[in-house]
């Protein structure tokens, strides 16, 4: 996270959001939200991680797969 600009203390951050969102999906708890909540994480992970310019492909590629599981279509 650090390599893309981001500070490592918002580590924790990310991991209760990805696993907390999931496991409230899982179950059935919130799902809505939770739904929501994991949409605009993985879209904005991948507008900030994986959209700078002057990428090679492979990140480009990673780009699109993040984008498609926010369930955004691909600009």
């Amino acid at each position: 996270m650090q390599a893309h600009g981001v500070e490592g203390r918002l580590l924790p951050l990310v991991i209760l959001t990805e696993l907390g969102g999931g496991l409230l999906v899982l179950f059935g708890l919130k799902t809505r939200w939770a739904a929501i909540t994991l949409f605009g994480f993985c879209s904005l992970t991948a507008l900030f991680i994986h959209a700078e310019a002057d990428q090679a492909i492979s990140e480009k590629r990673r780009y699109g797969r993040g984008l498609s599981r926010s369930g955004a279509s691909r600009p």
